[in-house]
């Protein structure tokens, strides 16, 4: 996580950042941010482990979000009557954060895009509402964007003869 530290060099307070443990990885640390808190943050490692080689890769993708997905689907995480008591649970949450702290939701289709429902920050989404953020299935990591079908013109991008001019 990031934190407010005191350099003394310029004599200020800056932000330091945190990168992915050394101890983990010595080509990942320099992949760029990365943070995590939790009580089983060695069991997340472990799991991120078998969806990532450890010693050669240099920059993550998906799999940070995958290794979480695979733990809320699996008993050992997320079950009361567990060892562990159910330290996790609930749907994975999505934010793709830009520079300048702009953030763009991203809806889970979870626990997959067949038999799963679509959520937006945890919450389910209900048929009646629609929502104009880019969807992802959790198990296929397969993405939609809902307005990406809209062309500039404003007519839909299906088959001419599916074709519907939609309202500018």
């Amino acid at each position: 996580m990031n934190k407010i530290v005191y350099d003394g060099g310029p004599k200020k307070y800056v932000a330091a950042s945190s990168r992915f443990p050394n101890s983990k990885s010595h080509s990942l640390k320099k992949a760029g941010q990365f943070a995590l808190i939790g009580d089983i943050s060695n069991r997340y490692y472990d799991t991120l482990g078998k969806l990532i080689d450890y010693d050669s890769s240099t920059v993550f993708d998906m799999e940070p979000f995958s290794a979480l997905a695979t733990m809320l689907l699996d008993s050992e995480f997320t079950a009361w009557k567990a060892a562990l008591k159910c330290p996790i649970g609930g749907t994975p949450q999505l934010f793709k954060i830009y520079p300048y702290l702009k953030t763009l939701e991203i809806a889970v289709r979870w626990p997959n895009a067949e038999s799963g429902k679509l959520f937006l920050n945890g919450r389910e989404i209900f048929d009646f509402e629609k929502i104009l953020v880019p969807e992802i299935d959790a198990e296929t990591l397969d993405m939609f964007f809902p307005l990406g079908e809209l062309d500039p013109a404003g007519v839909s991008r299906w088959a001419p003869e599916e074709a519907i001019p939609v309202a500018p």
